[in-house]
């Protein structure tokens, strides 16, 4: 299969909304990831070259961290098509008789496994998204501060849309211990980033406003 990274906008947000499946919410977080690290990437690219001389070498490496958590966060978009794919396909499986059904409880658990860890993995991502928004805000030209603070909007997005993505599906995995530790993870981190993004927020206003 083909990425959607190679297909236009216009095809991802029709084919999103279409009946099909695939993409959904998952590879939407993930879009949002990959656009909160791309604000992050502009903004460093925008600064470096107005930036003193004592901040250049904070940006570079900012930027540095920001892309490779772009195309991190992009990635996850496609794997969490090729997850929701594998758990449709698994729950396709015949069940003609007690063999079939043993057969196919594994694969559909071990495709949820997979379909769990993919949000769980992004929403981690975006962790480090928000605080590299957190860190561009003192480097930032003022002219695109405002950038700042929709990247890190749209990380915050990203990893309450992970969280969601996660909560349809642990009630469903048989392994209690692993479904336990991803949720009380999740949930951890999207109360650590509630409180991360009021901050940025409020921050990247009262700049504004000064």
């Amino acid at each position: 299969m083909s990425s959607i990274l190679n297909q236009s906008l216009d095809h991802f947000l029709t084919t999103l909304a279409s009946k099909d499946p695939a993409p959904s919410g998952g590879s939407v977080a993930g879009l949002a990831a990959s656009m909160a690290a791309g604000l992050v990437s502009m903004v460093c690219n925008v600064s470096i070259g107005k930036a003193s001389e004592a901040h250049i070498e904070p940006l570079e490496k900012l930027l540095a961290r920001s892309e490779a958590l772009r195309k991190q966060a992009s990635s996850m978009i496609d794997q969490d098509i090729a997850a929701f794919n594998q758990l449709m396909d698994a729950y396709r499986l015949p069940r003609h008789d007690d063999d079939d059904k043993k057969i196919r409880l594994n694969v559909i658990q071990n495709a949820l496994i997979v379909a769990t860890k993919v949000p769980f993995e992004c929403a981690k991502c975006c962790i480090e998204i928000l605080n590299c928004c957190e860190e561009a805000i003192d480097y930032s030209d003022i002219g695109i501060l405002s950038d700042v603070g929709v990247g890190a909007a749209q990380a915050y997005s990203a990893i309450a849309s992970c969280a969601l993505t996660v909560a349809i599906n642990v009630p469903h995995l048989k392994d209690l211990e692993l479904a336990k530790f991803i949720e009380q993870e999740t949930n951890t981190l999207k109360n650590v980033s509630t409180a991360q993004y009021n901050s940025i927020y409020n921050t990247v206003v009262s700049r504004l406003s000064s």
